[in-house]
């Protein structure tokens, strides 16, 4: 069997252990990416289609559809269409049928035309091969949700009602809901929001926005001449053919920063001026900007922003989040890489990370970062377009 993932959650104010949460992970994301074929199901039952078999195909295949309960209808996942398909099989009894990205029902074995159905649509197609019968529920016992879809089969199979299928698969998460539909209905639809989320800031490139005393900061970073370092090189001289041996030299810099009041919304107060400012945390932001510069071997130093709560300096450069302290100059440690900054709310730093599902599709997940004890806890999943 394969491991269920689980995850602590605070459900109607009660913390509630989600077993199989990567379900509705996986439901929500492959509802993001939402296939079709090219008809509705419940359209090709009132239609007039000449063949009775494929109206036999269509309607079971319905019936079952509209039987599944969130999430198990949204998962786009072989073990949904062998489900699907062993239920059309106690009834049907098609010739020969198949799972591959939805399922597929022989009509016709000479011209191998066949029935294709994904999510609640369906398509006649014609296949370049028949395949194997691979519809057995017990082939996709190490499949995530094969409790659950063998629950429902059982269910349907007996003429039993799936509305049961909290109760049944997810007692804790319903009592925490006090049985109640209408709170069940909206933890259902939170269900991948994990803790508080606030307001999302806007970040101003370049500047340290130091948020309890209503200052921002900037960085003035230049050339501060050469200096030789334990490196050596050849130089050669092609006229006399000789060769020296020198030192190698590299670009340094020194920089100062600035500070200047700022209103409520961020922007400077009227007839203030910038002034020279003394933010020793500064040095950690410098010298990850100096390191970056050199690393990357590029002829501009890299945009930051960031925000000092307390003593607490964070900023990010090149998708990197550094944690550091405002009066020490300690070095700034990384806190995640591949991120964007997101916001601040009660101790708590908030950013964000992205994966590419689609063309079209992104996966954001969204982390808290306490800077008391430096624990990161997942918040929110969600998909954007």
């Amino acid at each position: 069997m394969v491991e269920e993932i689980a995850l602590k959650k605070l459900v109607n104010g009660k913390v509630v252990n989600i077993e199989n949460i990567d379900l509705f992970i996986k439901a929500a994301e492959d509802t993001a990416v939402s296939r079709t074929a090219v008809s509705i199901t419940s359209d090709g039952i009132k239609g007039k289609i000449d063949s009775p078999l494929l109206q036999e195909y269509i309607y079971l295949y319905n019936i079952f559809y509209k039987s599944m309960p969130f999430p198990l209808y949204a998962i786009e996942d072989d073990i949904k269409y062998a489900t699907l398909g062993q239920f059309i099989s106690k009834f049907g009894q098609p010739t020969s049928m198949w799972v591959n990205h939805g399922l597929y029902i022989l009509i016709d074995k000479k011209s191998k035309m066949a029935i294709y159905f994904v999510n609640n649509t369906w398509s006649i197609v014609y296949v370049n091969e028949i395949q194997d019968d691979n519809t057995t529920l017990d082939k996709y016992e190490n499949n995530t949700g094969y409790k659950d879809y063998k629950w429902l089969l059982d269910k349907i199979l007996n003429e039993e009602s799936t509305a049961t299928y909290y109760k049944d698969m997810m007692p804790k998460f319903v009592d925490a809901c006090n049985n109640q539909p209408m709170i069940l209905k909206w933890e259902l639809e939170n269900i991948l929001t994990f803790g508080n989320i606030p307001k999302q800031t806007e970040f101003r490139s370049n500047r340290i926005i130091d948020i309890d005393n209503s200052k921002e900061y900037l960085i003035d970073i230049y050339f501060a001449g050469y200096k030789e370092t334990e490196e050596k090189s050849i130089v050669w001289n092609f006229v006399d053919d000789i060769d020296t041996i020198q030192k190698k030299k590299i670009k340094t810099y020194k920089y100062d920063i600035y500070e200047k009041e700022i209103g409520a919304d961020g922007i400077g107060v009227k007839d203030n001026k910038i002034n020279k400012s003394t933010l020793t945390g500064a040095l950690g932001l410098f010298l990850n900007l100096c390191s970056i510069k050199n690393n990357t071997d590029s002829n501009y130093f890299s945009d930051f922003k960031g925000i000092i709560v307390g003593n607490h300096m964070i900023y990010i450069i090149n998708d990197t989040l550094y944690h550091g302290r405002k009066n020490k100059t300690s070095e700034h440690k990384v806190v995640a890489d591949k991120v964007e900054l997101y916001g601040y709310d009660r101790g708590m730093i908030y950013y964000t990370k992205y994966k590419q599902i689609t063309k079209n599709v992104k996966q954001e997940t969204l982390y808290s970062y306490n800077l008391t004890d430096n624990v990161k806890r997942l918040c929110r999943i969600k998909y954007i377009y």
